[in-house]
């Protein structure tokens, strides 16, 4: 989301998609079609969030842009209802780079530790 540096327009976007290709695919049409910019624009600031997305537009200088990407792990309902029907429990729940792992181990390994005692 930003502002047009040249006609001060709030310029959003509000994808949601199941597959990177077709988020991918949206942003190439929201970049290089003016008028699929414009459409986008419209339905983004139409949702339950775009007062939010208005507004963040607002603070930003003309012609200053910013993203944030949200991702909901859907998959984590399953796994969750998985682990209940067995007796199981979580233990923690963080989301990680796999380079971080070696620096998680302790904490794994203490969250491991109190719920076994």
């Amino acid at each position: 989301m930003g502002n047009d540096a040249e006609s001060g327009e709030i310029v959003a976007v509000d994808l949601h998609g199941e597959r990177g290709g077709g988020v991918v695919a949206q942003l190439v049409g929201f970049r290089l079609d003016p008028e699929e910019r414009h459409r986008a624009s419209e339905r983004a600031l139409a949702t339950p969030a775009g007062e939010i997305l208005g507004e963040l537009a607002g603070a930003l200088e003309p012609g200053a842009a910013m993203a944030a990407v949200l991702v909901e792990h859907v998959w984590n309902r399953t796994l969750e209802d998985a682990v209940s029907r067995i007796g199981g429990a979580e233990l923690a729940n963080e989301v990680v780079y796999a380079t971080a792992l070696a620096e998680l181990a302790p904490n794994l390994l203490a969250a491991a530790r109190r719920a076994s005692a």
